[in-house]
């Protein structure tokens, strides 16, 4: 093991290579696949060697709330497991992109525990990890402004 503990307090912590990096799993299980997608948040298609995940907010300038963090986590869990699909496309619908997490939910989380509070941003970074994972080529089409957390998604 790395880094200070009981017996070596004074040793140096070295930060692990992307090659090191041990991500679990998702702590939940997928709640549906492309045959049966039951999420309205985030529309689902597949096309010839391709699948496209639209966000389907446009009302709520496509913010992310835990229901689009569940839709978005059975998604790529799906495409984990779907080889012939070579290029996965992430758009929205509506003039922006998406504006981060909804400023409701981030109030909502002064009613939650610190462990839901974890659970999500836990959550939200696996999903970021398992998207840029992908076996796939992924492209992110945008138009209108892309904002706080919105701005992980472009990037993995």
């Amino acid at each position: 093991a790395r880094g200070p503990n009981a017996l070596e307090p004074c040793k140096p912590r070295y930060s692990e290579f992307p090659w090191e990096e041990r991500i679990d799993a998702f702590a939940k299980p997928a709640s549906c696949k492309f045959e049966n997608w039951r999420h309205m948040c985030l529309k689902y298609m597949m096309g010839r060697q391709s699948a496209t995940l639209m966000f389907n907010k446009a009302a709520a300038n496509n913010t992310i709330d835990l229901e689009m963090l569940d839709a978005m986590q059975d998604a790529i869990m799906d495409l984990q497991d779907r080889p012939q699909v070579r290029v996965v496309v992430i758009k929205s619908e509506g003039k922006f992109f998406s504006n981060g997490f909804d400023p409701k939910y981030l109030m909502s989380e002064s009613n939650m525990t610190d462990q839901q509070i974890a659970a999500a941003q836990m959550q939200f970074a696996k999903i970021l990890y398992h998207l840029q994972a992908l076996p796939q080529l992924t492209v992110a089409l945008i138009q209108g402004s892309v904002m706080g957390a919105a701005v992980g998604l472009v990037c993995a």
